[in-house]
């Protein structure tokens, strides 16, 4: 009888923990080190108040972060590269490019981006690759106990053109698996160091939380036309009224009501309003109106003879036509006579 000795064949079971607590990611992978990683934001990339009627509006933040390798011995040591994802947030589900913060009580939407340090070039992205790339650290050697920590700077903008949002507040949570910490490893005489955050060795989520957020404040802005409201030559021997027409333009936030005033000039009387003559002390009454029929006296007092038709804002430019009659009379001496009219904006 022929017998067969077989060895008693151990299998030994390695265990991968992850552990997450208050924005902390352990990772371990037995033979190599384990690597303990932590990251938060220090200052958000808020917008805060902003006038969506100006230029680029862009917002900074600042995200710290601190890897450690702690494992016990001299075999616990190598080359890691550690990634950041931030994925869409919850102003947008599945809107990465661009990402979106919504209207505290509507369905509106801001259109942002969050880019990897200062200059907007780089979109942040999330682990899976939905946009563009998240931010690698690394690689670095680290010896068993020695750390890396560093800050990783962070900007938003908002995209240009979103003149039709209605004021608010919009946000944008990024919690749970909305941020992601991620890393890969070489051991210790490897030839090849990790070099990308593709096919990460262990990924974990809820690393860094923050918010991001813009109130878009009510702002009205007014602008007369580059042409003065001028009545031309008139002979002083015609008693005739003469009519002159202007443009007042305003741009107010969607949503926004308004109204325009104009006031009496700086030589009224009476309650009339008056043009002086430029080398004199004779005067022209005249008269401003909302209307072309020159019916309706354009003045100044709110909610009483202010312009306030279809006065709405839209974002965008109105355009609102100023007519003007002069009374010269035939006593009016010859010369140049002008006034200035200043242009109140009540919203």
């Amino acid at each position: 009888m022929r017998t067969l000795n077989l060895p008693l064949a151990c299998l030994a079971l390695i265990c991968v923990i992850l552990a997450l607590m208050h924005g902390r990611e352990s990772y371990a992978q037995a033979g190599v080190r384990n690597l303990d990683c932590s990251a938060s934001t220090t200052s958000g990339p808020s917008f805060g108040s902003i006038d969506i009627l100006s230029p680029v509006v862009t917002a900074r933040g600042t995200l710290k972060y601190s890897c450690k390798n702690t494992g016990p011995g001299a075999g616990h040591r190598g080359w890691v590269i550690v990634c950041f994802g931030i994925g869409d947030g919850s102003g947008g589900p599945g809107s990465y490019n661009p990402r979106k913060l919504k209207h505290a009580s509507s369905t509106d939407a801001l259109n942002y981006q969050i880019y990897q340090g200062g200059d907007l070039a780089l979109p942040w992205g999330d682990l899976a690759g939905n946009v563009g790339s998240p931010v690698a650290v690394g690689p670095r050697y680290l010896e068993s106990g020695q750390s890396m920590t560093d800050e990783i700077s962070m900007t938003a903008q908002l995209a240009t053109g979103q003149v039709n949002a209605r004021p608010g507040m919009y946000t944008s949570q990024f919690t749970g698996a909305q941020t992601q910490i991620g890393w890969k490893e070489s051991s210790e005489g490897a030839s090849v160091t990790p070099a990308s955050c593709t096919g990460l060795t262990s990924v974990g989520s809820g690393g860094f939380a923050f918010g991001v957020s813009a109130s878009v404040t009510k702002q009205c802005y007014v602008s007369t036309s580059t042409s003065e409201l001028n009545f031309g030559s008139v002979s002083s021997l015609g008693a005739a009224p003469v009519m002159g027409q202007s443009t007042v333009e305003v741009k107010c936030t969607n949503g926004t009501a308004y109204q325009v005033g104009l006031d009496n000039g700086s030589y009224s009387q009476g309650g009339n309003r008056y043009m002086k003559k430029t080398t004199g002390a004779d005067l022209i009454r005249y008269e401003l109106y909302t209307n072309a029929g020159r019916s309706v006296r354009w003045g100044n007092i709110k909610d009483e003879d202010t312009y306030r038709t279809n006065t709405i804002g839209s974002g965008h430019p109105s355009v609102l036509s100023v007519y003007g009659t002069a009374f010269p009379g035939p006593t009016a001496s010859a010369g140049d006579y002008a006034d200035t009219v200043t242009v109140t904006l009540y919203y």
